[in-house]
């Protein structure tokens, strides 16, 4: 039986692996070796076979016959369902942050957007040099991103749609998100700046209908998305 101490590096162990599945860095259908990620942790393979196996319980590795882990890659009607059930849920939520968040949470999500256009304007300059600054860019891209979505829900003042909101964006096809997001151009980054404009502007009217079709759409077209490049990759 695991003692206390134990328990918590297992469950740490598990949180890094998975930071690293949604943030893109092991991305769908990367093998996980125990023996790299022991010597990556510092920790001997027990912690790390434990680790993988809760992360299989929560759909985000499989692992058959001892072999290493993989990280899952979601069907194309998984990310489909799940970009549908979002759209309706963040559209709710989006129509409830119109009535709810307040005017220095408007600042704040204005300050985020104004941060992710500087961004997409410095993605599309030329690079110089390895791809290093090009990928803290993307990093950066993500991180607005997500703080974007999560001030809108945080907003609607309610906690179940925000509880299950976070449970959506978790599993496989929250890695394929990341792994999706990392690899977008200049162009798409430019497409997803301008939906986030429609809805800045509708919360800030507190038009709460606007602000529901805008984040629907959204969603909708960044489903559509990333359907595309899991199936490019898959075909690849």
């Amino acid at each position: 039986m695991l003692n206390g101490q134990q328990t918590k590096l297992i469950a740490e162990i598990a949180e890094k692996i998975r930071g690293k599945i949604l943030s893109g860095g092991f991305p769908p259908g990367e093998r996980l070796k125990q023996e790299r990620l022991a010597e990556e942790f510092g920790v001997s393979r027990t912690p790390i076979r434990e680790a993988l196996s809760r992360l299989e319980a929560q759909g985000l590795v499989s692992q058959q016959q001892r072999r290493s882990a993989v990280v899952c890659a979601p069907s194309a009607r998984d990310i489909s369902e799940i970009y549908r059930i979002r759209a309706e849920l963040e559209g709710l939520a989006a129509g409830l942050a119109a009535r709810w968040i307040p005017d220095a949470g408007l600042a704040r999500l204005r300050a985020n957007h104004e941060r992710f256009l500087a961004k997409v304007r410095d993605s599309a300059a030329p690079a110089r040099g390895r791809g290093g600054g090009r990928t803290a860019r993307r990093t950066a891209l993500l991180k607005l991103d997500a703080e974007f979505h999560a001030a809108i829900v945080a907003a609607s003042n309610n906690r179940n749609l925000e509880r299950l909101l976070q449970d959506l964006r978790s599993g496989a096809v929250g890695a394929a998100v990341s792994a999706a997001a990392a690899a977008m151009d200049s162009s798409r980054l430019e497409v997803q700046a301008r939906q986030h404009e429609t809805v800045l502007e509708a919360l800030e009217r507190r038009d709460g209908d606007a602000a529901r079709l805008a984040v629907s759409d959204h969603i909708l077209d960044a489903g559509e998305y990333i359907l595309a490049w899991v199936e490019n990759q898959s075909g690849s």
